[in-house]
This record gives C-alpha cells, sequence and structure tokens, in this order.
C-alpha cells in the first residue's frame, strides 16, 4: 500500500512538473509576445511621427502656396480695378472728344 501511495505521489509529481515547465514555456512565449508588441509598438510610434514631420512640412508647404496665391490675387484685383479706373478716364475723355466734334 505503501508503494502504491508512493507511486501515486510520484505520478503526482511528475505531472505537476510537466505542468510546471508548460507553465514556463508558456510564460517565456508571452514574455516573448510582449518583447514583439513593444517592438512594434516603438516601430508604429516613430513611423507615426516620420508621417506627422512630412504632413507638417507639407502643411507649411500649402500654406506658405496659398499666401503667394493670394498675394497674386490681390495683385491681379489691383490691376483690374486699375484698368477698369483707366477704361473710366478713357470713356470719359472719349465723351468729351465725342460733345466737342460734335458742339
Amino acid at each position: 500500500e505503501v508503494e502504491v501511495l508512493l507511486a501515486d505521489e510520484e505520478e503526482r509529481n511528475a505531472s505537476l512538473q510537466r505542468a510546471l515547465a508548460a507553465q514556463r514555456r508558456d510564460g517565456q512565449a508571452l514574455r516573448t509576445q510582449v518583447a514583439d508588441l513593444q517592438e512594434a509598438f516603438r516601430e508604429a510610434e516613430a513611423t507615426a511621427l516620420t508621417r506627422a514631420k512630412l504632413l507638417e512640412e507639407e502643411l507649411y508647404h500649402a500654406l506658405d502656396e496659398q499666401a503667394q496665391l493670394r498675394a497674386s490675387w490681390r495683385g491681379a484685383a489691383e490691376e483690374t480695378e486699375g484698368r477698369r479706373q483707366a477704361c473710366g478716364l478713357t470713356e470719359g475723355r472719349n465723351a468729351e472728344l465725342r460733345e466737342r466734334l460734335q458742339g
């Protein structure tokens, strides 16, 4: 009977050792997964930072272009207004000349 109890205890001990070994393997696998995830996170963070910097540069470039276009538009508007006024003066002179010629 003692031998049976001893055999049962040895079997239980072996089973516990196998379970412990499995837990250690699982723990190591989880540590590896965590390390992989941390590395992936760092890479994703670096990529996101790089993309953010590129987008910031593109934004500043677009804002510069917009400012140039606005300045160009203002210049064109001023030029158009100047031409409109010149046309008005020319029309006024033409009207005066017509009156003189007819008068």
